[in-house]
């Protein structure tokens, strides 16, 4: 028996079967593909040991983390970019997730400097999500690219925070993520229960701890998307231990 050697081209021939046999006069179709070794994202390891794998954002290759494997039973993977995009507003002055600045630049500017390869990879989901606005009761919402909730970076010290979202064991050492090579405060997507107001939102202070403070400061964002289970990447790690995809 032929074993199926990798990087090598091979060439197969398609025929159709009908009433009377093979239809063998027209040749029958024909089609060449190269098998690659590579592993699978959904082999890669979640957790508190994550891998962390390569991607080209903006024309520039950029670390995420794998953060949730089978992410809200979608069998998808959820990565989490390692360090922050950049620092700005969340929204002009509501906690309302679903109509904010952060969330229209995330789906639209943002998606766009990842590599177009990629990018027909990322599709829309459903996340959980609290609307805000006086309203903290669990729902979801379609999503291509979104902030980490609260209750997925694993702030549970407030009424609500852990409702939106399993906590990731991926930050369950440190929450801490920096710009420019600095330790900074970053956004998640999930809204601060308050009895009026409506302005603050939850964030992780440079420290890696939880709070909440009003949408219009400016704080990092941190990306995070789903990508298929059976994306391939490199067997072997690049020297920072990240792997690059196999596209």
């Amino acid at each position: 028996t032929e074993h199926i050697v990798n990087d090598t081209e091979y060439v197969v021939r398609v025929f159709i079967r009908g009433k009377l046999g093979f239809q063998t006069r027209v040749g029958g179709a024909v089609a060449a593909a190269t098998p690659v070794a590579g592993t699978p994202l959904g082999e890669l390891p979640d957790g508190e040991s994550c891998a962390k794998i390569r991607l080209v954002e903006g024309g520039t290759s950029v670390n995420f983390l794998v953060a949730k494997h089978n992410y809200e039973n979608t069998g998808k993977t959820a990565v989490l970019r390692l360090d922050l995009y950049d620092k700005r507003a969340w929204s002009a002055g509501a906690d309302t997730y679903a109509s904010s600045s952060i969330d229209a630049w995330l789906n639209n500017d943002y998606l766009s400097q990842m590599d177009s390869r990629v990018q027909g990879l990322i599709t829309p989901i459903s996340i959980p999500y609290l609307p805000g606005a006086g309203t903290y009761a669990a729902h979801t919402i379609l999503r291509k690219v979104f902030l980490p909730s609260a209750g997925e970076i694993g702030i549970t010290a407030s009424s609500g925070a852990e409702v939106d979202g399993v906590a990731w064991t991926c930050l369950s050492t440190s929450k801490v993520a920096c710009y420019g090579g600095v330790a900074t405060e970053w956004y998640t997507r999930t809204p601060a229960k308050l009895s009026s107001g409506y302005d603050r939102v939850w964030i992780i202070t440079a420290g890696g701890a939880g709070g909440y403070r009003p949408c219009t400061n400016t704080f990092g964002s941190r990306p995070t998307f789903t990508l298929p289970s059976d994306m391939l990447f490199s067997l072997t790690p690049n020297p920072d231990g990240s792997y690059s995809p196999i596209l």
